[in-house]
This record gives C-alpha cells, structure tokens and sequence, in this order.
C-alpha cells in the first residue's frame, strides 16, 4: 500500500492502524521495540498497539516537497511591514514573516487588492515581503482534528505555520479534488487556501540550496530563506511561485516510511 503511489489521501493515520498494523499483526512488532522517553532514555512500556492508542507515521529524508504554482491571474507586490501592519497588528517585523501573524495580513492585504488570498516569497530589508495574490479553487475553515487525520503531527492550532501542517493542507486540498494548499487565517480554525495549476515536485534540500545559500537543511523548510529559494526553483522551471507542501525523502511516493507509537501524553516513542 504505502509503496504504491502516488500520494492517495484515503491512507489516512486511522487506515494505516486498523488495516494494516493490526490487519497484518504488525502491532506485534511494535510492541517489541525499544521504548525510550524524549531525551532517548530507554523506559518500560506496557501499553498496546491498536484502534485507541495514538499512532503517527511520518517520513524522513533529505527532500522538500513543492508546490510550484502558475495561476491563471495573480499580482506580485513588495509589501513593506508596516503596510501589512496595518492589516494584522501583530505582523510588525520582517523577522515575522512566515508567522499565522503575517499570513493573516496577506490574505487581507489581497483581498483589498480584489484576490483572495496570497503568500509570501522573497524578503528583504530594502523592498519589505513580496507577496503573490491569487485566486484559490477553495477556501474554507478546517477544524484542526480534520487536519490532524491527515497528519497526525498537525494537533494543535500553535502549529499551524509547521512543516508538519503543511503536509496536512497539501493533503486536505488534494482530498477535495485540489492540487494542494497553505493556510491563511488562524482562530478557531485554520482558513485554507487550496490551489490548482500546481506541479508537484520532490526536491533535493542540497538543490535548492543553489538558489539560496541559506536553505540548507530540512528543519529550515518553512524559513525565508527556503521561501526564496522555493521561489527561484519555481521560476527556473517555467512557473511563477512556489510554497511547500510536504518534508522528507520520496514523500509523494510513499517509498520510506517511519513510524512513531507515543501514548496519551506523548512522552513515549516506540519507532518500528
């Protein structure tokens, strides 16, 4: 299943427990592998494996997922910080702009300018944020337990701007039809903005590194600096943006998976 690909959103966390860890007795080994708390101390652990215990899955690697994007109608603009301030108070320094802060001021800041929503792409001293506004194929509110089924690492709304989040939109959007997506306001629930006229693409973190020396390592995957490389990869390939959508190696494809079983409070990590 998890070998086949491409990425099919019904392989959901629940689906992967029910179906084929207790299916195929795969519960079996991983009840009987090392146990160790977060600081990687080994610790005894009794709890089973099955439908009410919590269990991720999540893949590693040295690749980025990117969206890269050419909508139909779009608008590129250097936004400076205090213009977007005026849009969300709390995106008041450019060392905020990948925060739920600063996304939220670039959807209003779109909106005013007759799009739905936008992201940012390149940031610098001189010219603020360059923001791309464009129209999505869908927003909407999603509740953060829905986005949590399609990643089980996206659990709470203070993660929101996370890798592991990203992956979650990337499959919300694409279980509705979409190419993918990147969030946009945060309250109860996190808006989403899934696209069309998008190519995915699997990218080597040492190639993009080529356009911005400092993205250099997955955990830089939601940086500026990464934006901005996503942003010159994407146009190197003939498109007009680029956001990311997943983290790891060969993760579209499903080929390398790495499974965590934590109990309820999420002290404990038992990889099989």
């Amino acid at each position: 299943i998890l070998d086949g690909g491409p990425f099919n959103p019904s392989i959901t966390e629940a689906y992967l427990t029910d179906e084929i860890l207790i299916g195929e007795s795969g519960c079996n080994r991983l009840e009987n592998s090392i146990a160790k708390d977060v600081n990687g101390n080994p610790v005894d652990y009794s709890s089973k494996c099955g439908k009410d215990d919590q269990l991720g899955w999540e893949v590693g690697g040295d690749t980025i997922g990117i969206g890269c994007i050419n909508p139909n109608d779009y608008q590129d603009a250097s936004a400076q910080i205090s213009e977007l301030q005026i849009y969300h108070p709390g995106c008041d320094d450019l060392s905020k702009s990948q925060s739920s802060d600063c996304y939220a001021a670039y959807h209003r800041y779109c909106i005013d300018k007759g799009y739905d929503g936008g992201v940012p792409q390149e940031v610098n001293s001189i010219d603020g944020i360059l923001v791309y506004c464009f129209n999505s194929m869908d927003y909407g509110d999603a509740d953060i337990s829905d986005l949590k089924s399609h990643n089980f690492w996206c659990d709470d709304l203070g993660k929101t701007q996370a890798a592991e989040c990203y992956s979650a939109y990337h499959r919300y959007c694409i279980g509705k039809g979409y190419d993918g997506g990147f969030p946009q306001e945060v309250q109860l629930k996190v808006g989403v903005f899934c696209f069309n006229d998008g190519n995915y693409r699997d990218v080597q973190i040492s190639e993009l590194k080529g356009y911005h020396p400092g993205c250099d390592g997955l955990e830089k995957s939601q940086s500026p600096d990464c934006y901005a490389a996503y942003h010159r990869y994407c146009i190197d390939k003939g498109y007009k943006l680029g956001v990311p959508q997943e983290k790891g190696r060969d993760i579209y494809d499903q080929k390398l998976i790495l499974i965590k079983y934590v109990d309820a409070d999420n002290q404990v990590v038992v990889k099989g």
